[in-house]
């Protein structure tokens, strides 16, 4: 048996609330999902180099917080590209969550920014997806363990 708490990725789900977001949430989960790389803390990088700045090398401080943009890919399905090429066009901010195997969650308040289809020679299509974040509202909570 492993020594390690490894848990496999298999299992991840994606659902969406429209907002505001009641008391206690219901998400929709959104079928076929094939991969996802959930969003994560990610500080600005600000460069500070000037004349004076010694042996020509670049000066940095930390800028702003922030989350990267998440990316997902669903195995194409004629409802799931509509749903999602749709809330691409209305441009509205949803409330999101991954759900992860081990009970966790990540929650999250985005638009769609980008979203279609890709069909490969000799695979399957997938319709794929990138969110944008408003940065203030990213949520990670761990499974409760009783």
């Amino acid at each position: 048996m492993a020594k390690t708490n490894a848990i496999l990725g298999a299992g991840v789900s994606i659902g969406y609330s429209e907002l505001p977001l009641a008391s206690t949430p219901v998400y929709t989960k959104i079928v076929n999902l094939e991969d996802v790389t959930a969003p994560q803390n990610q500080r600005d990088d600000v460069e500070i180099s000037n004349h004076d700045s010694d042996g020509l090398l670049k000066e940095w401080i930390p800028g702003w917080n922030g989350a990267t943009d998440p990316t997902m890919k669903w195995i194409f399905k004629a409802s799931v590209a509509a749903l999602l090429q749709g809330f691409q066009a209305d441009g509205k901010i949803r409330a999101w969550q991954v759900l992860y195997p081990d009970g966790s969650t990540q929650a999250f308040t985005a638009y769609i920014k980008n979203c279609g289809p890709t069909s490969p020679r000799t695979d399957k299509m997938v319709m794929e997806v990138t969110l944008k974040i408003d940065d203030s509202n990213l949520n990670f909570v761990a499974p409760t363990t009783p």
